[in-house]
């Protein structure tokens, strides 16, 4: 069926899409198809009876419903946020700008196509496949510092990828069109907003300052990434951390602190390896964040249209009320104080005073009698008893194959199937080299050689090494007997690395078996060559 109305008309592109609705009895496939059933029936004619747009939001959209997930990208220039993409795709994508300096001037949306293009702005905002129609209200100017970025990547079968441009410090950059609103439009449609750090500047501009303070309302969307760690000590990034978290703690208020993941997420090694246990883990833990984002997104859909009802509920019974108490000339103030009484809104959620007056005064007293109590409650229950049904199947729906595929979730998945448990003692089981190579032994045989005589350490000559550590000596003692491997109570330079490898790795909190791995053994010995008669039972007590 086609509809023959005009694209830059949404009244008449909705009056259309209810019309549909209307005819035909809908066969629900999945969530997304029963969410836009339910606005289209039930919300979208109550909204245009009251002009709601004029209050609160524009009608949605058919494509703001089966649109995928959006994850948004935020952070000030050279923070990392285009290669944070180009290491989610693992590959590049047209437009794509990375620098030093500032490259990303303007907003790229990032999705799927078979083959690789761009779209403007004036052509993204007209299609009607996409959920970016409502950007066109931005003017033309905007749509000169946007464009859509078609690559073909399977991770972009489940999510869309939004980067914006990066925010100058110090002087306020002035733009020839409305930045922080459009941030807003952005907060508001994603699913996940991403605010990037760079660990060498934490300083907040106070245009980056007014971006975050426009997701004032999506808190629970927002995540906070310090990238570029590895360039930095551990002592310098405890430091980083906590200076970020206390700079974050006055401008997104709430009561327990926000997550920041820590790491560099590119697609080129880590710079130093003294954290690349901790880089790892937090940048597994944000990937399966952005991994659960197709399965919640229809939730945060029901939350959408929840919001709009319990608004429009609202506008009704300010629209009743104010048709009744209109002979008695009542300011709005009390206005709102009868409505909050009656029907037991709180006052924080109702739009502005002024703008109210002036809305109601397009309304005559005929009209605003239609918008009884009665009707307000029999809205109220009706949009109930559509939702409940739908949150209670999904509650039900067991199925949780919404991990995303393809770009860095491809070599993820893979490297947790065959290396899953592939950490700490384990680490290096399935390498053709020795775990302990370059540049880890260069460090070891450096300090070998400050502590060795005639090309052997005693555990006197390693004193102050071993107190350097803090470990207790019970641990200290198990770890030397773990790397003497011929038993004579004395470290070779291969045994050495091994105890120093040790160290570095119950330091880091991992645990320290009873036999030393195979894997660890110095390269000229096997793990058959130790004497069989020597036994660790002695060692028992030294378990932890």
């Amino acid at each position: 069926m086609f509809l023959r109305y005009s694209a830059s008309d949404p009244f008449k592109r909705n009056q259309a899409m209810l019309s549909i609705f209307k005819k035909r009895k809908v066969s629900f496939n999945n969530y997304y198809e029963k969410a836009e059933h339910m606005y289209f029936k039930k919300i979208l004619p109550m909204e245009q009876q009251v002009n709601f747009g004029e209050i609160y939001d524009p009608p949605l959209h058919s494509a703001e419903f089966s649109a995928k997930p959006i994850v948004f990208l935020v952070g000030q220039y050279s923070t990392g946020k285009t290669t944070f993409i180009k290491y989610l795709l693992g590959k590049s994508f047209p437009g794509m700008k990375i620098g030093p300096e500032p490259t990303t001037d303007g907003f790229v949306i990032v999705t799927k196509g078979t083959n690789e293009a761009i779209i403007p702005g004036t052509g993204l905002v007209v299609d009607q496949s996409k959920p970016f129609m409502g950007l066109s209200k931005f003017g033309t100017n905007f749509l000169k510092h946007i464009f859509c970025a078609v690559t073909n990547s399977s991770i972009l079968d489940e999510i869309t990828l939004v980067d914006s441009p990066g925010v100058l410090a110090g002087k306020q950059c002035s733009r020839d069109y409305e930045f922080i609103p459009v941030m807003k439009w952005f907060g508001q449609h994603a699913d996940r907003v991403l605010i990037l750090f760079d660990a060498h500047k934490l300083d907040i501009s106070k245009q980056f300052q007014e971006a975050i303070e426009s997701f004032e309302d999506e808190k629970m969307k927002l995540r906070i990434v310090l990238n570029k760690s590895d360039t930095i000590t551990p002592q310098q990034l405890m430091r980083v951390y906590g200076a970020l978290l206390w700079s974050l703690s006055k401008i997104i208020l709430v009561p327990e602190p926000i997550r920041i993941y820590v790491g560099s997420f590119s697609d080129m090694p880590y710079l130093s390896m003294e954290n690349s246990i901790l880089f790892d883990k937090e940048k597994t833990d944000l990937l399966d964040d952005l991994g659960s984002l197709p399965r919640n997104s229809i939730i945060r859909k029901i939350n959408l249209l929840l919001t709009r009802s319990k608004k429009l509920q609202i506008l009704l019974a300010i629209l009743s009320s104010a048709g009744t108490l209109r002979t008695k000339n009542l300011p709005m103030d009390q206005i709102y104080s009868d409505v909050s009484l009656r029907y037991g809104f709180a006052i924080s959620d109702f739009p502005d005073e002024e703008v109210m007056v002036e809305y109601v005064k397009k309304f005559s007293s005929r009209n605003m009698k239609l918008f009884t109590k009665k009707q307000c409650r029999k809205a109220t229950n009706e949009l109930l008893e559509a939702f409940l049904p739908i949150l209670n199947d999904f509650e039900t729906d067991n199925d949780s194959s919404s991990a995303l595929k393809g770009g860095v979730f491809s070599s993820i998945n893979q490297s947790h199937s065959m290396f899953e448990d592939e950490e700490g003692i384990n680490a290096g089981r399935h390498s053709d080299t020795w775990i302990i190579e370059k540049p880890k032994l260069e460090k070891y045989d450096q300090l070998f050689e400050n502590m060795s005589k005639n090309k052997m350490i005693t555990p006197r000559g390693a004193k102050d090494y071993m107190l350097e550590t803090h470990l207790p000596n019970n641990v200290l003692n198990k770890l030397w007997k773990l790397a003497d491997v011929d038993k004579d109570d004395k470290l070779n330079e291969f045994e050495f690395a091994i105890f120093a490898y040790l160290i570095d790795l119950k330091c880091q909190g991992y645990d320290i078996p009873a036999k030393l791995p195979s894997h660890l053994y110095p390269p000229d010995i096997t793990a058959n060559s130790r004497d069989s008669s020597s036994s660790l039972s002695e060692l028992s007590d030294l378990y932890e």
